[in-house]
């Protein structure tokens, strides 16, 4: 499991881009798709995408949506 210290900062509301981008994806998601379960307009997800913060109750359904999906694994 990914690390919520290098995942988003509390501070700054701010979601490492890639990480999340990433960890929707791996969780065979698009934005849109992930947007629409998360209960989070596209515009705030793709601002979360662009390095923007977020607010506490964005990040919260973020992560609860996140959790409710195992990533799939990638074989190399």
């Amino acid at each position: 499991m990914m690390s919520q210290a290098t995942f988003w900062n509390p501070q700054t509301g701010i979601f490492d881009a890639g990480q999340l981008r990433l960890a929707i994806v791996l969780r065979g998601w698009t934005v849109g798709e992930f947007a629409k379960t998360a209960r989070v307009s596209h515009g705030c997800l793709y601002s979360a995408l662009l390095g923007c913060g977020v607010t506490d109750r964005t990040a919260i359904r973020i992560f609860q949506t996140l959790a409710t999906r195992e990533p799939y694994s990638v074989a190399l």
